[in-house]
């Protein structure tokens, strides 16, 4: 079955995403790992003044609020007109894809066509994975499936097959459950060669967010409390087994000096405030430690004509990072950086822009996560966004944003059934 024009776009923006660095990495210019920027950007033109479903309403409302925000923090800060563009499209794409998807036209014919389609990439990922580790003998941050050439690749790499296993044992229905348990195993692989620790320790730590939430339904909520402590039991066998790496996480000595490491950049960002103003919009978008504030130096000889605008506070808060052993890249690990997401949207955008972003998560919550996995992903990226900057990065963004729209759709598609199947009955 063929898709929608929704459908086919949201395809377009999530492969645009996904397989750039594959495609680069062969000889493609490098402009393509912005394309999906552009096509983003293209879809806040397109998408937003014919959404028409409550939902999509709602997330566009929310997405209105966020580039205010934005806007008033570049107007205190002289940051550039390109920044507020850019700040916005980071993190407002994930969202954008929702409204697409928020097509309550979408038939469950379609959604499974959809379904087939992401996870088709997702298994193309999977494969280069494993043929990394197989073929070419690389393990850990060589791992990279189809993120080559990018420094967190191998995260990233571990991420999405890890909830791409998760959707197969959820979510895919059409194939032999034998079939659907094999491949998710060969899909959570992924995160052993790859070495993806804090994925994992995210993985969990969502888990038992996910079984607060369930404190009404008492025996779900216990399932996945007992699941949790049944996977970190898995991981601290596998520690001393066959996974010695992770015996790293078991340092107290060590998750305390990373932890006041990592802590340490909101006073940093706070000696930088020359008034109370900051604490409410930040220091300007892409001036502090977000994903903006890092792309921007490197390509600034060429952005900067086109009005961006950087800060000091950045290699300030790159040189403290690099200063101590445990979030060094090299002698210790990005769990610990200072540069990860929520740090980086207080200092750029302040008190308000955090609450827009999570507002944003909670229209979401309401109007979007109709079942378990939808809820825990969302709580997967809040808990991710601790670790590094996680929520700006597209390929694990997006797919994940993609789970949660045919999550809703197909709810909405059943219920369709039903309310059909119910009138077929009722005599006229």
């Amino acid at each position: 079955m063929s898709c929608s024009r929704n459908g086919t776009l949201a395809l377009l923006l999530f492969a645009a995403a996904f397989f750039p660095r594959l495609l680069t990495t062969v000889g493609a210019p490098k402009i393509l790992d912005f394309g999906h920027f552009a096509i983003a950007g293209w879809l806040v033109c397109l998408v937003l003044p014919r959404s028409r479903s409550v939902a999509a309403q709602t997330v566009a409302l929310g997405l209105a609020l966020l580039l205010g925000v934005i806007s008033a923090s570049a107007l205190l800060n002289g940051a550039g007109l390109l920044n507020v563009g850019l700040s916005f499209l980071l993190l407002a794409e994930p969202f954008l894809l929702l409204l697409l998807l928020a097509d309550e036209s979408m038939s469950n014919a379609e959604r499974i066509t959809l379904e087939r389609w992401i996870l088709g990439f997702v298994a193309l990922h999977v494969a280069l994975a494993l043929g990394q580790y197989v073929a070419l003998g690389e393990f850990s941050d060589d791992v990279k499936g189809v993120f080559l050439e990018q420094g967190a690749g191998h995260h990233v790499a571990g991420a999405v097959a890890l909830l791409g296993a998760v959707c197969l044992l959820v979510r895919v229905e059409t194939v032999p459950r034998v079939l659907r348990v094999i491949a998710a195993v060969l899909f959570a692989f992924v995160v052993v060669i790859s070495d993806s620790k804090q994925v994992l320790a995210a993985f969990i730590l969502s888990l038992w967010a996910l079984a607060l939430t369930k404190l009404r339904d008492a025996g779900r909520g216990v399932i996945y409390l007992v699941f949790g402590v049944g996977v970190v039991a898995g991981l601290a066998w596998a520690a001393v087994s066959v996974w010695p790496a992770l015996a790293v996480w078991a340092d107290a000595t060590r998750i305390e000096t990373g932890l006041g490491q990592k802590l340490s950049i909101f006073p940093l960002l706070e000696s930088n405030y020359r008034s109370g103003a900051n604490w409410v919009l930040g220091l300007g978008p892409g001036h502090t430690v977000g994903r903006l504030g890092h792309m921007l130096p490197a390509y600034f000889d060429v952005l900067e004509p086109l009005g961006a605008t950087i800060s000091p506070v950045t290699e300030q808060a790159l040189i403290a990072n690099e200063s101590h052993w445990v979030s060094h890249p090299v002698t210790g690990s990005s769990v610990w950086a200072l540069t990860f997401f929520w740090a980086g949207l207080w200092g750029d955008l302040g008190i308000l822009g955090v609450a827009a972003y999570l507002l944003l998560w909670a229209m979401v919550w309401r109007r979007f996560a109709r079942d378990d996995l939808s809820r825990f992903i969302i709580l997967n990226v809040l808990v991710l966004g601790a670790v590094f900057a996680w929520p700006e990065e597209p390929g694990y963004m997006l797919f994940a944003v993609f789970v949660i729209g045919l999550g809703r759709s197909r709810v909405s598609a059943a219920g369709a059934a039903r309310r059909h199947s119910v009138a077929r009955r009722v005599p006229a």
